[in-house]
């Protein structure tokens, strides 16, 4: 992966050892784990199966010692078989009916919105809460409180304005609101593990604690709260 970098960086005619070429910290620069899944990918709701990197518990461990494509290829391999022997031995489930209308409802409304807020406007305002220190490499007890008041905001002002032109800007959208569930969640379980463990790191707490730490912190959505 550094080698492939390297070459994209010679080829714009930059070199790492006299440039200053800068960088922001991305969502999965500081946020391991994923969704609590069984060892074949299940999870706690009926039929739904998840793979690989989205798990809490990928093929590569935490050391990332295999490259993604590889390690997309065996999750995918088995939640897809584990997925296929739940459906070949299940009845479909039913759909509830009101639920799924409001759902689509409210999808759909970013498609019938003549004029709001684009996608990209308001990305760049998630960005800039991994950006500017609230959680990015180096946290306190201060800054995660910011980053949920700051998730919050956008999610409940922000999100409903956004307006698509088409099914991809619709996508993007959705997208974005699961985002900032993990830029709630995150935080969270920042302020509640009071130690630093590989990229998890707390200036007051800067030494690593397995006697109380070493255990995955779980969170779970009940209605429209994320609680610990």
């Amino acid at each position: 992966m550094y080698s492939y970098s390297y070459k994209n960086f010679d080829l714009a005619g930059l070199n790492l050892r006299r440039d200053k070429i800068p960088y922001s910290c991305g969502l999965a620069d500081h946020s391991a784990g994923g969704i609590r899944t069984n060892a074949t990918g299940g999870t706690t709701v009926p039929a739904l199966y998840v793979a690989s990197v989205a798990t809490d518990h990928s093929e590569d461990g935490v050391t990332n010692i295999i490259l993604h494509g590889i390690e997309f290829v065996i999750g995918g391999y088995r939640s897809c078989k584990a997925a296929a022997k739940y459906a070949s031995e299940n009845e479909e489930l039913p759909i509830i009916e009101y639920q799924a209308e409001l759902i689509k409802e409210d999808k759909y409304a970013t498609l019938k919105r003549k004029s709001g807020l684009k996608h990209p406007e308001v990305k760049k305002q998630c960005m800039a809460i991994m950006g500017e220190g609230l959680l990015g490499p180096t946290r306190n007890d201060k800054n995660p409180k910011e980053a949920i008041k700051a998730a919050g905001e956008i999610r409940k002002n922000e999100i409903p304005m956004i307006s698509a032109k088409d099914y991809h800007e619709m996508a993007r959208r959705i997208g974005l609101g699961n985002e900032l569930r993990l830029l709630e969640i995150l935080p969270k379980c920042t302020l509640i593990r009071t130690e630093s463990r590989g990229s998890h790191y707390r200036e007051n707490y800067p030494g690593k604690s397995d006697h109380n730490w070493l255990k995955w912190g779980i969170v779970k959505r009940e209605g429209d709260l994320i609680k610990n």
